[in-house]
């Protein structure tokens, strides 16, 4: 809830978007004021080898126009040699996805 309520005075005070890394898990996203909010990334280069999902993460592309975002797309990373990144492969990033999506849905209906 902390992390949420952040993320949504950020957005209310001009944030274009919102983007979280600390928790070293893929989180879910949504949209508030028209304005995403992506609340993990997940981990990028970290040696967290004891869990799969501490492996995980996501490289954000984003399109802006002005300040406004108009796409976004998630490509999931596997940490590698406690450091090393690689995409995924799509029987990969399936799974990776699916959690983020459930996440997000999760909030869009109980937020």
């Amino acid at each position: 809830e902390e992390q949420r309520y952040f993320a949504h005075i950020s957005i209310q005070a001009g944030a274009a978007m919102v983007m979280g890394s600390h928790p070293h898990w893929v989180q879910a996203v949504e949209t508030y004021m028209g304005r995403p909010i992506i609340y993990s990334l997940g981990n990028f280069v970290f040696d967290q080898e004891w869990s799969l999902e501490t492996k995980q993460g996501m490289i954000s592309h984003v399109w802006m126009q002005g300040d406004k975002p108009l796409k976004i797309d998630l490509v999931p990373v596997l940490i590698e040699d406690y450091h090393r990144p690689r995409l995924m492969d799509n029987w990969e990033a399936a799974p990776v996805l699916e959690h983020v999506w459930e996440a997000s849905d999760w909030i869009i209906n109980n937020g």
